[in-house]
């Protein structure tokens, strides 16, 4: 297998086109089951356009994670994520968005790209490393992991620092 700095510099480009293509089933597939799994979350009585908010949710949520990957894939760099998801935290809040839901919907997108995008075994075993990864700026992010670190301060591109190897 190559390291995994080694894949996100060279290969990541090419999985991020492969995975782009079969973008509709992966993101049908991850609404489905945010839908299913979690019926209550984003709904809120007092909007006029309750449920109508809650569908736009469901079905934009993994579109917005799949152009956020397509761009850490294709810039090389975690920290593109990184840095999304600490801008986001304090607004998924408001919508009573846990950090198990997050990681559900990226657990999700993983198996819609196992089910639906045909990897070489090496990317297969580097991408789920990247999802490995993602999971942890998720706990990060949310303080729930050791070493949490204060977004303004500098990391560099995301794809050296130590926290990102394998």
């Amino acid at each position: 297998m190559l390291a995994f700095e080694t894949w996100l510099a060279g290969r990541s480009k090419q999985v991020a086109a492969l995975i782009n293509r079969q973008q509709e089933p992966i993101c049908t597939y991850v609404a489905e089951r945010l839908e299913t799994s979690y019926a209550t979350l984003c709904y809120d009585p007092v909007r006029p356009d309750a449920r109508s908010f809650q569908v736009r949710a469901f079905s934009e949520t993994p579109r917005r994670y799949h152009r956020l990957m397509q761009a850490a894939l294709r810039f090389n760099s975690l920290q593109i994520i990184e840095r999304e998801y600490y801008w986001a935290w304090n607004v998924l809040v408001r919508h009573r968005i846990e950090r198990h839901h997050l990681q559900a919907q990226v657990r999700w997108y993983y198996q819609g790209v196992r089910e639906y995008v045909d990897l070489e075994h090496t990317d297969v075993a580097n991408f789920e490393t990247f999802t490995s990864h993602v999971l942890l700026i998720i706990d990060r992010v949310t303080g729930h992991a050791p070493g949490f670190q204060d977004p303004r301060m500098p990391r560099g591109n995301g794809h050296s620092q130590g926290v990102y190897n394998s």
